[in-house]
C-alpha cells in the first residue's frame, strides 16, 4: 500500500508470517524461515531438482546419470500429471536433493544423463526442473 493506503490482514495472528507482518519484523520471520529449511534440508538451503515421467524412464535416467556423491533420491513416487497435455498414464515423481553449492555440478549431470538417454533414443520422456518452486 501507498502513502496513506490501508492493508486488511485477514488470517490467523498465530502464523508466522502474519506476526511477522504485525510486529513488523520480516528479517527475523526470514531467518527463522531459513534456518528451519536448513534443518529439514529444504529449498533454498539445499539444491532440488525434480524428474517426472513414466516409471522406466525415470528409473533409467537416475541410472544413467551419474549424479554428485553428495546427491540424496527421494522416490521415485507414483503421481498424477496435470494440465492441457495430462493423459491417463500413471507417473512417478523423484526428487533429488543436493547442498546448494553443487548446484551446478547436480543441473550439469542431470543434462548429461538427458543426452545419454537421448542419444540411446531411450523410450519415455523425463521432464527435469532444477530448482522447482512448487516441490510440495
Amino acid at each position: 500500500a501507498g502513502d496513506g493506503g490501508r492493508v486488511v490482514l485477514l488470517a490467523d495472528p498465530g502464523l508466522g508470517p502474519v506476526q511477522a507482518v504485525i510486529r513488523w519484523d520480516p528479517i527475523a520471520h526470514a531467518e527463522h524461515e531459513l534456518a528451519e529449511r536448513v534443518t529439514l534440508e529444504l529449498p533454498p538451503a539445499v539444491a532440488v531438482a525434480e524428474l517426472l515421467g513414466d516409471a522406466g524412464a525415470v528409473e533409467d535416467l537416475l541410472a544413467t546419470t551419474a549424479l554428485p556423491s553428495s546427491a540424496v533420491v527421494l522416490g521415485p513416487v507414483p503421481t498424477t500429471a496435470s494440465g492441457p497435455a495430462a493423459s491417463d498414464r500413471e507417473l512417478v515423481r523423484a526428487l533429488v536433493r543436493a547442498p546448494r553449492g553443487d548446484s551446478a555440478v547436480l543441473a550439469r549431470a542431470l543434462h548429461d544423463g538427458q543426452g545419454v538417454r537421448s542419444a540411446r533414443k531411450a523410450t519415455g520422456a523425463v521432464r527435469v526442473r532444477v530448482g522447482p518452486v512448487d516441490i510440495g
